[in-house]
């Protein structure tokens, strides 16, 4: 029943978007205070959908007879160009719908628009695009495509203006209700920063925007503006205290909006999640322990001597002290010396401490250090984290420069390092690799050499630059030049030489998120053979401001993903961006 449904809805969207465009906003609403409006909106689905839980969610909203349903965005896994890969993937949640009798309008996610190439799959199966109004009795709905842009300085311009324009021409509506994805006031108005959109929003007297993203749900209130951002309806979720789990949200609209996020047996208050409980929480998971020494790693054995690491427990929360006992995980082969101390911290201060650890057995898994902080008027959270290690590796003075032409021959390509890990320690499932790394003042020296047991079914098909290449074969790096304080770069290799890049920097509340709009500077070039293809690549050091010199020792990390085995294996892991969890290259 979906399809017509969706049929009839996008029908009903084609007609109202022709007649604002021709006439303004005209349509005559009902009565709201007679004849609400009811309606529901989902979130979303993916990344890995939970069987049986967004199929489950779908059958109560058919019990509820909402008169119309509205996605947030994340409804496939999407995150590749296989054309075959994208319809199977509409159609099973086109599937999915089918239980539904109302109409169904979509909001795009990034698992669903990546790229130009699933941006047309979008269109096919929805029969939509991707960023749309329509006027249902009284209220004006927009829904923006915010898919592939990770900021608001990034979100398009020619969007904006049709958002203004769509906006001046619906004035004469009850409500109006935004839809996208990305919740873009996590990243300014929580942090008292300007926010290009929002200000729109509240000269147009938009009344609430909706958003999805996050897996986990939050809102708050700026300038009249209730911002709305819904947890998961099916995808994996790290449920905080407070939060509704996997749910989906019920709007009433009369006089006024109401809204309800509904859980099994549960309907919930729109505010219950506030905005800063959410951000107090996730600044004490990632910046309350910060690990301010590294256990060095032997690399013949991935083996940790006795060594002393410390600590700084930072408490966030500016009313409420830190006391607890913190403890440790510590894994079979590991010793963490003292295994507990009880710690004292006020609000807003910080701690620190120190311990003694030492591995002779497997490296993996990590000790992981736990602590309880207070968490507002839920009490306390627990947060866990990781012992920080750190690998090893060397790169050579090039007294003369490598030719960069893909052929790994010259005489500083020396000693190849290539013991590569799955994220929980054990060895990558991938054909063998080997990463190669020189430099001189001004430049850092890459090379790699993989080996691929089965040539034709190398996959490397993109050509532009910062296409999502981490989805085919590929090698790539995270650096942080200096070996100090500053942005992470992050940079992808295909086998065809296409480029993926972007600068990473740590939020405000300890998320590190990438720019994508920064490009670096860079010579590459590739060769294939006989089982195997290698990559050479020449980064300049003036774009970031520094000189290479004998004796640093540089935050690194690097990898080599595998299409055909669909494996990626990773010289430190648990690979992240979180530059203390980097290994060090070591300039010898």
């Amino acid at each position: 029943m979906v399809r017509a449904a969706v049929l009839q809805g996008l029908v009903v969207l084609a007609a109202s978007v022709l007649l604002a465009a021709a006439e303004g906003y005209s349509q005559e609403a009902r009565d709201l205070t007679k004849y609400p409006i009811r309606f529901a909106v989902i979130g979303d689905r993916t990344s890995e959908a939970q069987v049986g839980v967004y199929e489950q969610i779908i059958a109560e909203i058919e019990r509820l007879k909402p008169e119309f349903v509205i996605t947030v965005g994340d409804m496939i896994e999407g995150y590749t160009e296989d054309a075959a890969i994208l319809d199977r993937e509409w159609q099973e949640y086109l599937d999915v719908l089918e239980p539904l009798s109302m109409p169904v309008y979509f909001t795009p996610g990034n698992h669903d628009i990546t790229t130009d190439g699933q941006l047309d799959a979008y269109r096919k199966w929805t029969g939509s695009e991707p960023y749309y109004s329509f006027d249902y009795d009284g209220l004006h709905i927009v829904v923006l495509d915010n898919s592939r842009s990770e900021f608001t300085r990034e979100f398009p311009r020619e969007q904006i203006e049709w958002l203004l324009t769509d906006l001046e021409s619906s004035q004469g509506a009850v409500f109006t209700l935004v839809f996208l994805h990305r919740p873009f006031c996590y990243r300014t108005l929580a942090d008292n920063k300007s926010d290009t959109l929002h200000s729109i929003y509240a000269k147009y007297g938009v009344d609430v925007v909706f958003s999805g993203h996050w897996h986990r749900y939050f809102a708050g209130l700026y300038d009249n503006v209730r911002y709305v951002s819904m947890g998961t309806s099916g995808g994996t979720t790290d449920e905080i205290p407070g939060d509704p789990g996997f749910h989906f949200t019920w709007v009433t609209v009369s006089d006024e909006i109401t809204i309800a996020p509904i859980r099994m047996n549960a309907i919930l208050p729109w505010d219950e999640i506030d905005i800063s409980e959410v951000r107090a929480y996730e600044t004490a998971r990632g910046l309350g322990i910060a690990f301010t020494q590294a256990a060095p790693v032997a690399e013949d054995a991935l083996t940790v001597a006795a060594s002393t690491i410390g600590v700084d427990i930072h408490n966030f929360d500016t009313e409420f002290p830190l006391l607890d006992t913190v403890d440790w995980k510590v894994p079979e082969g590991w010793t963490v010396e003292p295994g507990a101390l009880p710690i004292e911290v006020g609000p807003g201060g910080t701690a620190h401490v120190t311990f003694q650890v030492s591995c002779g057995g497997s490296l993996y898994p990590l000790p992981e250090l736990c602590v309880d902080f207070p968490y507002g008027a839920h009490g306390t959270v627990r947060v866990e984290k990781e012992v920080r290690v750190a690998r090893k590796t060397a790169g050579t003075h090039a007294g003369r420069p490598p030719i960069i032409d893909g052929v790994i021959e010259e005489s500083i390509w020396q000693t190849g390092h290539g013991r590569l890990l799955e994220q929980d320690g054990s060895p990558a499932k991938t054909d063998s690799a080997a990463f190669y790394f020189a430099y001189d003042e001004g430049n850092l020296y890459i090379a790699a050499h993989c080996i691929e047991n089965r040539m034709d079914s190398l996959h490397a098909s993109l050509t532009e630059h910062d296409a999502a290449i981490y989805g085919e074969d590929c090698v790539g790096f995270l650096y942080r030049p200096g070996g100090g304080q500053g942005p992470v770069y992050q940079l992808y290799v295909s086998p065809i030489g296409t480029t993926f890049d972007q600068q990473i920097e740590q939020q405000s509340d300890g998320h590190f998120a990438g720019d994508l709009s920064w490009d670096g500077t860079y010579s590459v070039s590739t060769s294939s053979g006989d089982g195997y293809w290698a990559v050479e690549i020449q980064i300049p050091l003036a774009q970031f401001g520094v000189r290479a010199a004998s004796g640093q020792a540089w935050d690194f990390n690097f990898r080599r993903k595998q299409h055909r085995l669909n494996a990626a294996g990773g010289w430190q892991v648990p690979h992240a961006y979180d530059p203390n969890g980097f290994g060090k290259l070591v300039f010898r």
